[in-house]
């Protein structure tokens, strides 16, 4: 697995014991022998994971844990501790830890903690770019064009997303209203209720009502069953006319 992990320990002993366990399970390592190194090794390598020891002087692994969280958001951090209150187990779950390993320990035990936190991280970071992918997909990033024009309108169009307000969009037959209108709603608090399209020059005069508004079953000759309308269909999202 690429990335390197950071091991934050006050322990010479206990840092070599971690770092090679983890380099013979193919890991590359950075040391740091208290909070302090290891918070500005955070920032300057980037590491992919942290194994960090949860009782040092100076600075506590909760407070180091608690920064790494601030800055690093979502960064996989395993605490070492020779703690057996749930209290602390508790607190460092709290704090955003990915697995906590009792000392004394089986440096085994630690390589499958870190490997089960990259993991889970790789997963992580490829759950979000799909779903970034998908949303540039479904919303302006279908919208080609650099001109101050296209530009201008993704800027007007982006506001409209963010209010409830009913929406009018013109232009000639081909330019992209469609498009426009789900790129609107794609990028809006409604995203994930429906979008629902409605072409009214297809739909005959007299069965117009019905389609928008729905009907009950009887209604009139030939509404075998009941229907919902397309408001209805499209409730807490986007109706498109």
């Amino acid at each position: 697995m690429n990335g390197q992990i950071l091991i934050i320990d006050d322990d010479a002993g206990l840092r070599r014991l971690v770092q090679a366990g983890l380099e013979k399970a193919g890991m590359q390592t950075i040391l740091a022998k208290d909070g302090a190194t290891g918070l500005k090794l955070l920032q300057q390598e980037n590491p992919a994971a942290v194994v960090l020891d949860l009782y040092m002087p100076e600075m506590s692994g909760k407070e180091i844990l608690q920064k790494i969280q601030e800055t690093r958001p979502g960064l996989p951090v395993v605490v070492l501790t020779s703690s057996t209150g749930v209290t602390d187990v508790v607190d460092c779950m709290r704090l955003g830890a990915f697995d906590y390993v009792q000392k004394p320990f089986d440096s085994t035990r630690v390589v499958t903690s870190v490997r089960n936190a990259l993991t889970q991280g790789m997963l992580k970071s490829r759950v979000e770019l799909l779903t970034s992918e998908l949303r540039s997909g479904d919303g302006f990033g279908r919208i080609l064009g650099e001109s101050s024009a296209i530009k201008k309108s993704i800027a007007l169009l982006g506001k409209a997303a963010q209010s409830d307000v009913t929406l009018l969009l013109t232009g000639g037959s081909g330019t992209g209203k469609e498009v426009a209108a789900r790129a609107v709603h794609a990028e809006s608090p409604r995203r994930s209720a429906p979008f629902v399209a409605v072409n009214c020059g297809a739909i005959p005069e007299g069965l117009i009502e019905s389609e928008l508004f729905g009907h009950e079953k009887g209604s009139f000759t030939g509404a075998t069953t009941s229907r919902a309308g397309r408001f209805e269909q499209a409730d807490g999202g986007t109706l498109f006319l």
